[in-house]
């Protein structure tokens, strides 16, 4: 995306993401995962990661918007697009058709140390939202990849 014109599609980059294993710990105020993102800014980004031996598990891809708040949280604001060719993203098609959008705000935190602090900011970026949509904890096990590796 173009900082000058985040709004141009033309301009629009592809973001690689690899969720890791969230931990099991319970009670908390937001899901604790390894995450790596990393922009693709040339290039096939679907066809690169083909040559990495990467395969589609799912017909669901998301577009949106990624936001930075406070150099510290990603709030991703997107729709679910169903795939109509396996592997064609161009063929992406709105899979609900009333539009809705998920909003997904997510905190880095380089130690253990640091989880509490970033869980009370991020309830804290919550309160933000809560006149417009409804975060909500997801609860780990929905998160869980289930990609099976050959």
């Amino acid at each position: 995306m173009d900082p000058n014109d985040p709004l141009n599609p033309n301009k629009a980059t592809n973001t690689i993401c690899l969720l890791g294993h969230p931990e099991p710990r319970s009670g908390r105020g937001a899901s604790v995962r390894p995450a790596i993102f990393a922009q693709v800014f040339s290039g096939n980004a679907p066809q690169f990661l083909s040559l990495l031996g990467y395969k589609y598990n799912s017909e669901f891809v998301r577009k949106g918007y990624w936001l930075l708040y406070r150099n510290t949280f990603k709030i991703i604001v997107s729709q679910i697009y169903q795939l109509e060719e396996e592997g064609s993203v161009q063929s992406a098609q709105l899979a609900d058709p009333q539009g809705s959008w998920v909003v997904q705000v997510s905190a880095d935190a380089l130690n253990q140390e640091q989880v509490p602090r970033m869980c009370e900011q991020l309830d804290e970026v919550k309160s933000l939202f809560e006149d417009y949509v409804e975060l909500v904890v997801v609860d780990h096990a929905f998160l869980e990849s289930k990609i099976p590796y050959s």
